[in-house]
């Protein structure tokens, strides 16, 4: 929730805010090292909140059923729950890590987190409704997740619906990365380092 933007937040606003980051780039670290530090960093505790959850389920199930057969005829699952972890740990790592670091400042950071997960796909749910167009779709980073995570587990759109093309979820999906890396790049970028 927003408890945990707070604190994911603190990993990046932090070094902005108490000039750290220029201590961190004046040694023998890169800001590509930087950024995968901190990519590491938040993924993983994304990947606590998300993943490892739903790996302790899988496992719980395939140790209550009455064979261990479970667990040679669901490797399609275990690898669409790894693949979707993934997918969602990075995604919003990289997400907060962009806006982190272009806000800064922890207020903003939980408005526009707020703005991607609740009012976004509000507004986009209102659009498509009223434009009858799926490329509104494309706002909702949230949606594009869970679409995503369909065509991992297999999951067919309902007939009727207004889902994006994969395709189109996809270059969506990279759209949204794309500007928070780039949010990220141009704010490190503009620290001047001393040696």
């Amino acid at each position: 929730g927003l408890g945990d933007v707070y604190k994911r937040q603190v990993l990046v606003s932090n070094d902005f805010r108490f000039r750290s980051l220029t201590f961190y780039l004046s040694k023998p670290l890169g800001r590509g090292q930087y950024f995968l530090g901190k990519l590491a960093a938040t993924s993983l505790l994304v990947g606590m909140l998300t993943l490892l959850p739903c790996l302790v389920l899988f496992i719980e199930y395939g140790l209550f059923s009455e064979s261990f057969d479970y667990f040679t005829e669901s490797v399609d699952i275990f690898f669409a729950i790894m693949g979707y972890g993934l997918l969602v740990s990075i995604g919003m790592s990289v997400i907060l890590l962009g806006v982190a670091a272009f806000l800064q400042r922890t207020i903003s950071i939980v408005m526009v987190w707020g703005l991607i997960f609740v009012f976004l796909p509000g507004i986009t749910a209102l659009l498509r409704a009223g434009t009858d167009t799926r490329y509104w779709g494309m706002l909702d980073f949230w949606g594009l997740l869970s679409q995503l995570g369909d065509l991992f587990f297999g999951v067919n759109p309902q007939l009727g619906t207004m889902a994006l093309l994969p395709l189109e979820a996809v270059g969506a999906l990279a759209a949204w990365l794309l500007i928070a890396l780039w949010a990220f790049w141009h704010k490190t970028r503009a620290v001047e380092v001393v040696s």
